[in-house]
């Protein structure tokens, strides 16, 4: 069985650790979870090992979130990216979905909220792995 791996990133430690719980519940063990602290550490991480999904908090000091989905959208094209802010601005919604297609949840939503956006995710990601599945079945088979 394959696990996902989501990454989590929030400069407060307390709402990146509470996400990462979340995810947790919501996945089990379906879902292998990094939590990073700083967008800065966390591109460090992207750039040596991409995650099927990438949960991130926009505002953040040095490196932020758009920077972070930025980094994904020209070298990650199958990660899955879930924007996190205590914000709900429409300019926020708007700059974001130029770079890459992703989903955007305020941080005060309910958890019920949050974790459907997880399974929302692990759908997708789902529906990616069947299919990479199906044309690798598909090459052996034209061997």
């Amino acid at each position: 069985m394959n696990r996902w791996k989501i990454m989590v990133v929030d400069d407060e430690a307390e709402i990146a650790d509470y996400v990462g719980d979340l995810v947790r519940e919501t996945l089990g063990d379906m879902g292998e979870v990094e939590v990073f602290y700083s967008g800065t550490r966390a591109k460090k991480r992207l750039a040596q090992q991409a995650p099927d999904l990438l949960m991130t908090d926009i505002v953040m000091p040095v490196t932020d979130g758009f920077e972070l989905l930025e980094y994904a959208a020209e070298n990650l094209p199958d990660t899955e990216v879930i924007l996190l802010t205590a914000y709900e601005e429409f300019s926020y919604i708007y700059r974001a979905n130029k770079i890459k297609r992703c989903r955007y949840i305020v941080k005060t939503e309910q958890e019920d909220m949050i974790k459907s956006a997880i399974r929302s995710a692990a759908e997708v990601l789902e529906e990616k792995r069947s299919g990479r599945e199906s044309v690798e079945t598909a090459k052996k088979q034209i061997e």
